[in-house]
């Protein structure tokens, strides 16, 4: 499923900061939870984080930094020359709501 080494991994997370980058995953991910129809948007919610730590877990990154690193970069890309997480927060709203 990933193609990265075990090692190098939290180095890439930590040197992540290209937003377009992450953009198309950040729809996919909420595109297959749209797809989901017999959970709950809140189960989505919860289920999307109950994979990503084990995600961090399976890989040893450390969730924290994870979920800091992503703090961090929400507030970067904020700025007001930027539309990519304004983006993603559409797609979401577009394809969470309902249910």
């Amino acid at each position: 499923m990933f193609n990265l080494s075990m090692n190098g991994l939290a180095d890439q997370v930590r040197l992540c900061a290209d937003a377009s980058k992450l953009r198309r995953p950040a729809f996919l991910v909420i595109d297959a939870l749209q797809n989901n129809l017999q959970s709950t948007n809140g189960e989505k919610i919860v289920a999307t984080m109950v994979a990503l730590i084990a995600m961090c877990e399976s890989a040893g990154v450390p969730f924290d930094d994870v979920y800091q690193k992503a703090i961090n970069f929400t507030r970067d890309v904020e700025g007001p020359f930027t539309a990519h997480l304004q983006a993603v927060r559409d797609y979401a709203r577009n394809n969470l709501r309902g249910n």
